[in-house]
């Protein structure tokens, strides 16, 4: 049985919307949790990844807003860089 602070991706995607009231399609949050921008899985059963639900809404309170360049770090000066292409 699987706990109920425990979500299916499209259950996560659903409580990113309540949340943030802004909508993210399932390969660009796949994509920012491999960069490390966003939330990781907690658990895989078979094929069906699971993710963490009070994570999920911290993250969905304090994410960059639409069109916020993610590609930029910043340095110990506090200067952006943007980052290598890999």
């Amino acid at each position: 049985m699987v706990s109920k602070n425990l979500l299916t991706t499209a259950q996560a995607l659903a409580l990113i919307e309540e949340v943030s009231g802004s909508t993210i399609k399932p390969d660009t949050f796949y994509s920012y949790s491999k960069r490390g921008q966003g939330p990781a899985p907690k658990e895989k059963v078979g094929r069906t990844v699971l993710w963490d639900k009070k994570e999920i809404e911290e993250w969905a309170r304090n994410r960059p807003g639409r069109g916020t360049r993610t590609d930029l770090t910043r340095t110990r000066s506090g200067r952006q860089n943007e980052r290598p292409n890999t």
